[in-house]
């Protein structure tokens, strides 16, 4: 069987684009399945998860302050973000509702 010359072009094309896309393909279908079993949050085996002592004490600064009146259990709720954004709003920080390092600053904590 012979192609034509016409369809090299596109074939050329699409294999391409089938190595190119083959590393996307293999790998792990969620994030969580690269974390490492076991491993604390906020460690680099498990990137991107809130510190929960990091969180209690983010709280009980926010709570000092008069931001939060929430329980201090190391939870980065809701209810805590909106406390971070209060914050960040009143001293006129980015808001975020993130533990920025201004925002850590502005509560006396280091990040």
């Amino acid at each position: 069987m012979q192609i034509r010359k016409s369809l090299w072009g596109p074939a050329i094309v699409f294999t391409g684009c089938c190595f190119l896309a083959a590393p996307a393909w293999s790998q792990a279908d969620k994030p969580s399945d690269r974390v490492q079993e076991g491993a604390k949050p906020g460690t680099a085996n498990k990137p991107g998860t809130p510190n929960a002592d990091q969180t209690r004490k983010v709280q009980q600064a926010l709570k000092d302050k008069g931001f939060y009146s929430g329980p201090v259990d190391g939870v980065m709720s809701k209810t805590t973000q909106d406390a971070i954004r209060a914050l960040q709003k009143s001293k006129n920080l980015n808001v975020t509702g993130n533990l920025d390092d201004n925002t850590a600053r502005e509560l006396g904590l280091e990040k």
